[in-house]
């Protein structure tokens, strides 16, 4: 379903009048993205999926005036997800130095417009990679969707699939390779490809 969808008439109002189809024709489109955003920002799968998910929840329960292009909600979603991953890492420095680092690097609180369209623009890259993982051997695909998407360590996924810990990492490296490959091989322009590489390469960093 291509983007151009979310900005239609049809879908707005329909999104609009919280139509069960329209809300979950949003989620499906945009939930992946969401998350890998709050999961850089927490390098936490738990807190990330809990972020994404809250973000969504506050979006369906907004009551005001109504939504007038598919930038304005991600917008709100993007605020909403980048804000909570910052009071989330606050509450964490108490405890944890790792944690403290990472809320120096993402504080504070964000309302600049150029910050939120730089991670929708991320949130796009992603949906342009995630759309070559059909192309990836199966076994690379069960690989990536467990420690991607399901946020399981290297140790439950290698039991999962009844494979040691280090063929879980040759599929995590030959996915990464083969994604670099399909990214830089189809007539992506160089700016483009190059930053997509960049999200691969903070995406697939653990």
């Amino acid at each position: 379903m291509g983007s151009d969808y979310f900005d239609s008439q049809e879908f707005l109002e329909n999104f609009n009048s919280k139509n069960d189809e329209a809300l979950r024709q949003f989620y499906n489109q945009y939930w992946q993205t969401l998350y890998a955003y709050a999961r850089r920002l927490t390098q936490d799968p738990e807190e990330a999926r809990d972020q994404a998910q809250d973000a969504f929840v506050k979006l369906y329960s907004r009551d005001s005036q109504p939504w007038h292009s598919a930038a304005n909600i991600l917008s709100f979603l993007y605020t909403t997800v980048r804000n909570g991953c910052s009071n989330y890492l606050r509450n964490q420095e108490r405890s944890s130095k790792h944690a403290a680092i990472h809320a120096s690097l993402y504080l504070p609180i964000i309302s600049d417009q150029d910050e939120i369209e730089n991670a929708i623009m991320e949130g796009k890259m992603m949906d342009a990679i995630f759309e070559y993982l059909p192309s990836l051997p199966e076994t690379h695909q069960l690989v990536l969707k467990l420690l991607i998407e399901d946020g399981k360590p290297y140790r439950e996924v290698a039991t999962i699939l009844n494979i040691t810990e280090n063929q879980v990492k040759h599929h995590r490296s030959g996915a990464f390779k083969k994604l670099r490959e399909l990214v830089t091989s189809h007539d992506t322009p160089g700016v483009v490809a190059g930053s997509c590489i960049f999200i691969l390469i903070m995406f697939f960093r653990r």
